[in-house]
């Protein structure tokens, strides 16, 4: 009977042991997520770059297609759409930029691949005379702007990044005739 009642302490101390640990590494990952959160905003997203980070000059790769030149980020407030041809939620946003027609929100887009990439070609034939669209190629991208996810949505004011998300309302902002931005979840 003594065996069995010192089994049974065993047993239930090392389960006491395993929940405190878990406790403990919840508690951990939620500090992690709270730091997060304040350091990339709205978002929590560390795929985005956080508010204030610089943005003066479009990456080196970058390359204007169609007739619409770039704004100079460098100056005024803009919002940048930021789509990959890879992911389904930037072809969703396409769509929308597409529908607003050319008095939509969005000031510039960037195109993550090459115009000659038969998907980035696609992306730009929908886009073209909507707002300006420049590509530019990922590695630029995540090195120059700090944007790593799609779709990605920037208010870039006075050279800096004011406000990231993945979706409009991430930003403060509403989308024409109150439509939703981007309805799936960032890819």
């Amino acid at each position: 009977m003594t065996q069995l009642l010192a089994a049974a302490v065993a047993v239930l101390t090392a389960l006491v042991l395993l929940n405190l640990a878990l406790t403990l590494a919840m508690m951990r990952r939620l500090r992690e997520v709270s730091t997060m959160h304040a350091t990339h905003g709205n978002s929590g997203s560390p795929a985005l770059p956080a508010p204030g980070h610089p943005v003066s000059a479009l990456p080196p790769s970058a390359k204007a297609v169609g007739d619409l030149a770039p704004p100079d980020v460098s100056g005024g407030s803009h919002l940048v759409a930021v789509i990959s041809p890879t992911c389904p939620p930037c072809q969703d946003l396409a769509d929308q930029i597409a529908g607003w027609g050319p008095d939509g929100p969005i000031d510039l887009v960037l195109l993550v691949g090459e115009a000659d990439q038969p998907e980035v070609a696609g992306l730009i034939a929908g886009l073209r005379g909507l707002a300006p669209v420049v590509t530019v190629l990922g590695d630029d991208l995540e090195a120059g702007w700090g944007v790593t996810g799609f779709p990605a949505l920037l208010r870039v004011t006075d050279g800096s990044v004011a406000a990231a998300g993945h979706r409009l309302s991430d930003l403060g902002e509403r989308a024409p005739a109150g439509e939703s931005l981007v309805a799936g979840r960032a890819g």
